[in-house]
């Protein structure tokens, strides 16, 4: 295992760490001298510190909860698994000369460009975010609602029909995307009262009268259903029929755009001439082609 040695820069101990330490902590640990968090790779060095150095053994060492940009799946190593550096031989701060101490503190600085200490920071210290966090937050909320917006014009009909409130808005909206919005088309909610069909004139049985009242029991206005009418002769088989598309059996100068208004009835009167079919009952039905 290659040795690493930092030191810290309060107290200016130095002592041996791991990878393994360096790896649980992202590089903060504690001081076991003078119980100070610094950053272990400010002066990580796999240079041996020199014997005039105060030096402490590793389990002296405490390591600290990483800063949140640390990963979470990394596992903490306790202090006490890490591998003890053999502390070189007493020596006190007084016997040091003052240039000798520059001289090991500047080849401690230097440790900071060493090959094996930075390839060590460079797999275990956690990546820095780059930019502004607060433009990329504030750009993903318009990026999300640039898409609801989309998908709100994409399905701007269900979305009339299941919230009626946003009607006003979506007819709005509509105005400024040159768009169009559709009346919904609910022939669940629509149903035929009544129905009738008789002859107009007895001596011309060929010329008979349609009548029909058809409710919208919707909560709003759809848009106005397409009539199917089918003859059928004394066996109940189909010898005629004929679709009738609402301009036609509604009265003249009715507004189709305004649509069949919620809870209202239409009454349906038709004139028909059957020509030579002799029609002994019909079907009426409607649907939306």
């Amino acid at each position: 295992m290659m040795k690493l040695f930092t030191r810290c820069p309060h107290c200016e101990t130095a002592f041996r760490v791991t990878p393994a330490q360096l790896q649980s902590s992202g590089g903060q640990v504690r001081c076991g001298r003078c119980d100070r968090v610094f950053d272990a790779f400010s002066s990580l060095s796999s240079k041996q510190p020199g014997t005039a150095e105060k030096t402490v053994s590793l389990n002296e060492v405490e390591s600290v909860a990483p800063p949140p940009e640390a990963p979470a799946q990394m596992e903490t190593v306790p202090a006490a698994d890490l591998i003890a550096a053999e502390p070189p031989p007493e020596s006190t701060e007084e016997s040091v000369p003052s240039a000798a101490r520059d001289e090991e503190w500047a080849e401690s600085e230097a440790a900071k460009s060493d090959a094996d200490a930075n390839l060590y920071e460079w797999e275990f210290r956690p990546a820095k975010p780059e930019g502004w966090p607060w433009l990329a937050i504030i750009g993903s909320l318009l990026a999300l609602f640039a898409l609801a917006a989309q998908a709100a014009i994409a399905f701007r009909n269900p979305l009339t029909v299941e919230f009626p409130e946003t009607k006003h808005w979506m007819i709005r909206a509509c105005e400024r995307l040159h768009c169009s919005l559709s009346l919904p088309r609910l022939d669940e909610k629509l149903n035929i009262e009544s129905s009738g069909l008789e002859s107009v004139n007895p001596a011309q049985l060929s010329q008979i009268l349609l009548t029909a009242a058809v409710r919208n029991r919707a909560t709003l206005a759809v848009a106005y259903p397409a009539l199917e009418l089918t003859l059928t002769d004394d066996h109940d088989l189909a010898v005629a029929r004929r679709i009738f598309l609402p301009q036609e059996y509604l009265a003249s100068g009715t507004d189709l755009n305004r649509g069949f208004e919620a809870g209202s009835e239409v009454n349906v009167r038709l004139y028909l001439d059957t020509a030579d079919l002799r029609a002994a009952g019909y079907r009426l039905y409607l649907f939306y082609p």
